[in-house]
């Protein structure tokens, strides 16, 4: 769009209205140096919005109440959750809706081995020193604590729902909070960083307690996904210090350098370093014939998200003096690494978000400054059911 009026000399008030009324009602996206679907995606958003409102406002006129409840058998949806339960007769219809989504809930809960299973030779001086099994022990433990908690508030209301106990402030405001398909406040001060809703948090949840439950079992997996941590920074930490100290560097010497793998590649030759998955370019494409970020291509990339996946990466710890060496492509990019879609998080002693996972330098397309305009970064969430 073409922003202009005329000569400030020349300049008389109908020529500047004139001018004015030639504006572009809409600025479009290009003005600021963002890429065009930007405006499909936020129309998207929006639409999600009002829908997720107008939802909340009509939930419970969705559900029978009364005798026409009785002995009904509904289809509960929550998220991507879906169960079909009997509905109670005569009862209040918010506590028709809560007893479902709750029962629901409860049916879904996901099985982890108890904490003490995350190292299974706690007796081995080399298995307990090993940075990596101290990180996978602590995600079990915090793990093991939500799910706990999630467990407990859903047999207590459970007792309500069945005239057991009395239904307090607390409990009021669990179960306010599955109706509207929040996540808990008390769940939440539990839980890793998320911008998602009840239903699809939950499914997440579901993946990554199989995913610590599968490396309880079977041992370390060939590649990791990096969002399913709650603290990311401090495994990859882990395997830095891990490298240190089999090859007696010191670690403040160390620094990843970050290879993008092809979709299918078996990473089970790769003896150092760590393969991780997730990974979500926000901004930008990646073009896998030239291995490098790119615009995205309409017809070739989906035009109604923002979000398009990175294959798997593996960041190989290398001391810094080698990459020192290097010299920086021209063309490349310094792409920062978040941990949710908001990209803000408390700030740490050193003054940097705690959001901020890592920095992973990718061939570009162009040069840096053009994803700096544009805001790309790694996304280890998803953008699908967010919130935010």
């Amino acid at each position: 769009p073409h922003y202009s009026l005329p000569l400030p000399m020349e300049a008389s008030h109908n020529a500047i209205s004139v001018s004015v009324e030639h504006w572009p009602a809409q600025d479009e996206c290009e003005l600021f140096g963002m890429h065009e679907s930007v405006e499909t995606v936020l129309h998207v958003r929006d639409t999600s919005e009002l829908l997720a409102e107008l939802i909340e406002v009509e939930m419970a006129s969705l559900l029978p109440i009364g005798n026409e409840a009785e002995h009904e058998a509904e289809t509960i949806h929550m998220g991507d959750l879906s169960q079909t339960v009997v509905l109670p007769e005569e009862t209040d219809d918010e506590f028709v809706a809560a007893a479902a989504k709750v029962a629901l809930l409860k049916s879904g809960m996901p099985f982890l081995p108890r904490a003490e299973r995350a190292n299974p030779n706690p007796d081995d001086p080399d298995a307990v020193s090993d940075p990596v099994a101290m990180v996978h022990q602590d995600e079990v433990n915090r793990f093991a604590k939500l799910l706990a908690q999630i467990r407990s508030d859903l047999e207590t209301l459970e007792r309500v729902f069945q005239g057991d106990l009395l239904l307090d402030d607390p409990r009021t405001v669990v179960m306010e909070c599955v109706l509207d398909d929040k996540i808990p406040p008390v769940w939440k001060r539990l839980s890793f960083p998320t911008s998602k809703a009840l239903g699809a948090w939950f499914q997440d949840l579901k993946a990554r307690v199989a995913f610590f439950r599968k490396w309880v079992i079977d041992g370390p997996p060939r590649k990791c996904e990096l969002g399913n941590f709650y603290l990311p920074q401090r495994f990859l930490t882990a395997v830095l210090q891990k490298f240190a100290q089999s090859a007696e560097r010191p670690m403040t010497d160390l620094r990843f350098h970050a290879e993008v793998l092809h979709p299918a590649a078996n990473p089970s030759d790769q003896n150092n370093g760590v393969v991780v998955t997730g990974l979500w370019l926000e901004g930008a494409a990646w073009d896998g014939v030239r291995k490098r970020i790119c615009d995205p291509v309409p017809g070739v990339h989906r035009e109604s998200t923002l979000q398009h996946p990175l294959p798997p990466v593996r960041l190989v710890p290398v001391e810094c003096a080698t990459l020192e060496e290097k010299p920086v492509a021209r063309l490349s990019y310094l792409c920062p690494v978040y941990h949710t879609l908001s990209r803000r998080g408390p700030l740490l002693t050193n003054g940097i978000s705690s959001n901020l996972v890592i920095d992973i330098r990718l061939p570009a397309a162009k040069p840096a400054d053009y994803w700096i305009l544009r805001g790309v970064a790694i996304i280890l969430e998803s953008e699908d059911d967010r919130i935010e």
